[in-house]
């Protein structure tokens, strides 16, 4: 018999169409060589537009060091690294947020680091709210372990995501500003930050960044993520749960890897041919995975083999048709 947390979880994962969706493509991935037929997966944001820059670059380099147990919240001088960069590429230098490595906590993901920080602020049964449609795994990030319940608020302001296009400043210093007001703590997930973000001036006391090397970076499968946070209850608190989120030991990317993402673009489909597209080879993420009107669009992504996953897209809807 299990407990009623992994009842619970086991219970969210099989309702979550995003999971659903990525089992599927995970155990029959498409492969040009190997598996012609397999899924082609266009519903992950996962960009291949720097992968043989990223190839070329990263290579083994142990050191001694490296093979201890380390800090569990991040090296020195990792955290050195993601601050300076921080500084550097999202000008947090010019406002009261200028970073050192200790205002940075590392973590295996951002996910992982999102589940750390509901622990952190939240208590269990509690609720957070997250303007929607949002990214479609943050109910089980928030609810796994800590056990708090997302609340997903519909914004007065239709929000662009899951299209790709970039939250406006304006509307999101909104939100923060009245998270302030009530005395409330402010949680951003900004995975894209080097992409897209500017500055912005902010109450660092409650405003919590999370960041990870997925998007900016082309690393999915490197699961390293990065809590921002000048509250040093808050890292101190991070610090106890560390030892379970821990990674291992071991600026003209981030212009080229921007401008290709400025020029590439792609389609998407509906709901409705959700589980049809899976059956004809190709899982793209629907729409109800963000938490937005079933009649909105689906998650634009940019992938790789895009013109074979459009054809597929065509087959399933011309055999509808027929």
């Amino acid at each position: 018999m299990l407990s009623q947390r992994a009842n619970r979880n086991l219970e969210i994962s099989s309702s979550n169409m995003l999971f659903v969706g990525m089992k599927a493509a995970s155990s029959n991935a498409y492969d040009r060589d190997s598996n012609m037929s397999g899924i082609i997966n266009m519903g992950v944001a996962e960009n291949a537009l720097m992968s043989s820059e990223v190839i070329s670059q990263v290579h083994l380099d142990v050191r001694a060091s490296d093979l201890g147990y380390g800090s569990f919240r991040g090296s020195s001088r990792l955290r050195f690294e993601v601050a300076s960069l921080m500084n550097r590429r999202h000008g947090l230098g010019a406002t009261r947020l200028e970073l050192s490595a200790n205002h940075v906590a590392i973590g295996n993901g951002a996910g992982s680091v999102v589940a750390s920080v509901a622990h952190i602020l939240a208590d269990e049964n509690d609720a957070i709210l997250v303007p929607a449609p949002v990214y479609g795994a943050f109910r089980s990030d928030l609810l796994a372990n800590a056990g708090v319940t997302a609340v997903f608020v519909n914004a007065k302001d239709s929000l662009p995501n899951p299209t790709g296009k970039v939250v406006p400043l304006s509307l999101l210093k909104e939100w923060i500003e009245w998270a302030h007001a009530r005395n409330l703590h402010c949680i951003v997930d900004e995975v894209y930050i080097i992409c897209i973000r500017s500055t912005m001036d902010v109450d660092p006391l409650r405003t919590h960044i999370i960041w990870s090397f997925s998007k900016d970076f082309c690393l999915n499968g490197i699961r390293a993520g990065a809590l921002i946070s000048k509250n040093q209850q808050v890292l101190d608190a991070y610090n106890e749960l560390a030892y379970f989120h821990g990674i291992p030991s071991i600026d003209r990317f981030t212009k080229t890897n921007y401008e290709r993402l400025r020029d590439s673009f792609e389609l998407s489909g509906s709901l409705i041919l959700f589980h049809k597209f899976l059956d004809g080879g190709l899982y793209i993420a629907p729409s109800e995975a963000f938490f937005c009107d079933p009649a909105g669009p689906d998650a634009s992504r940019f992938r790789i083999n895009v013109p074979l996953g459009l054809d597929r897209m065509m087959k399933v809807l011309d055999q509808i048709i027929d």
